[in-house]
C-alpha cells in the first residue's frame, strides 16, 4: 500500500486480506491502510469469513471433530484462516471515520444446502437465486453465509 498516494482513490476492495490476519492489531492496520488511500466520501468494502458459518460447514463434515469446530467458534482462527463472529466488522471499524452502507452475506446458505442446490433444476436454481438476493442483507441470515461483505463510505 505504501505506493499509493494519500487519497488517491474513489473506492477500495479489501478481499480476502483480513481473512489471514490473525491478530485485531494487523486488521486494525489493514482498515487503516484502506482509509488513507481512499478519498473523503469515498467507498471501502472488505471481505470476512463468517464464524457461525464456518463452524456449521465443519460440523456437516466427517473429517472435523466438534471439538476442532468448537475451537473455531470460540477463537475465530481456523488454521491459516481468521473468521469473524456477527458484530465483529461493524466492531473493526468503530474507531475509524466510516459510515456503514450495508453488510452482506455473500452466498447466504449455499454450503449448508449445496447438496440439494447441485441437485436443482435450472428453475430451481433460479428460484433460490431470487431467495437470496432478496435476503442477502438480513441480519439474521448474514452470519450464516461463509463469506461476507461489509461496506461503508469514508467520512
Amino acid at each position: 500500500m505504501s505506493n499509493f498516494s494519500d487519497e488517491s482513490f474513489d473506492a477500495v476492495l479489501c478481499l480476502g486480506a483480513l481473512y489471514h490476519l490473525l491478530h485485531q492489531d494487523e486488521r486494525e492496520k489493514c482498515i487503516a491502510n484502506c482509509l488513507r488511500v481512499l478519498k473523503k466520501g469515498g467507498i471501502l468494502a472488505f471481505a470476512y469469513i463468517n464464524r457461525n458459518a464456518v463452524f456449521i460447514n465443519q460440523f456437516n463434515r466427517n473429517d472435523y471433530s466438534i471439538e476442532d469446530s468448537n475451537l473455531v467458534r470460540k477463537t475465530g482462527i481456523n488454521g491459516v484462516f481468521y473468521t469473524m463472529d456477527f458484530n465483529e466488522p461493524q466492531e473493526l471499524v468503530q474507531k475509524f471515520p466510516l459510515k456503514k452502507i450495508t453488510d452482506v452475506g455473500v452466498d447466504g446458505l449455499i454450503y449448508p444446502l449445496k447438496t440439494r442446490l447441485s441437485e436443482a433444476s435450472s428453475t430451481e436454481f433460479s428460484s433460490y437465486m431470487e431467495y437470496h438476493l432478496a435476503t442477502c442483507e438480513q441480519p439474521s441470515l448474514i452470519g450464516h453465509s461463509m463469506h461476507g461483505l461489509w461496506i461503508g463510505q469514508k467520512i
